[in-house]
């Protein structure tokens, strides 16, 4: 159905019953709607020419990678649980950021950020992230509210019940 037709049937105007009446301008008055628009970056999209983020270099530019815990729930006791000094050795790697403060850290779902590595290419940055060794500790985790209102059900936190009522 088109603009015209649309607009024929329904009057060239608008009524809502939460606003005041809108009129419509006739079609082929519209400077937008209706009309071809070329697109600028078109030509460059379709011949494979445009520069995205990613295609984008700078000098100096770091390429980052995360490590994240492959358990659903998890603990790690110390930032000594978190070894780093593989990856340190790696030529190329610029910064590792441990995430596990003082004190441990719990993990309460698959894919909770442990390390962080920064490197001059994205390769070396995987590689780092790859040598980096955890001693996690398991922990029970549910995945159901039925099973987490269980009263023997693990708790993910240790102030509150796993499920409250409003």
């Amino acid at each position: 159905m088109s603009l015209k037709t649309i607009a024929e049937q329904n009057g060239s105007e608008h009524e809502s019953p939460e606003r005041p009446r809108v009129a419509w301008q006739k079609p082929g008055e519209t400077r937008i709607l209706g009309h071809e628009i070329r697109r600028v970056d078109g030509p460059a999209k379709v011949t494979g020419r445009a520069k995205y983020t990613y295609d984008v270099s700078l000098p100096g530019l770091l390429h980052a990678r995360v490590l994240r815990s492959p358990y659903a729930a998890a603990r790690i006791a110390s930032p000594a649980d978190v070894d780093l000094r593989a990856a340190q050795k790696i030529p190329g790697v610029k910064a590792i950021l441990n995430l596990v403060e003082d004190g441990g850290k719990t993990l309460r779902y698959q894919g909770d950020e442990v390390a962080a590595v920064a490197a001059v290419t994205p390769e070396i940055a995987e590689d780092a992230i790859r040598a980096i060794k955890v001693k996690y500790q398991s922990l029970d985790f549910v995945v159901s509210v039925a099973k987490a209102r269980e009263a023997e059900a693990a708790q993910v936190h240790s102030n509150r019940e796993n499920v409250t009522r409003a």
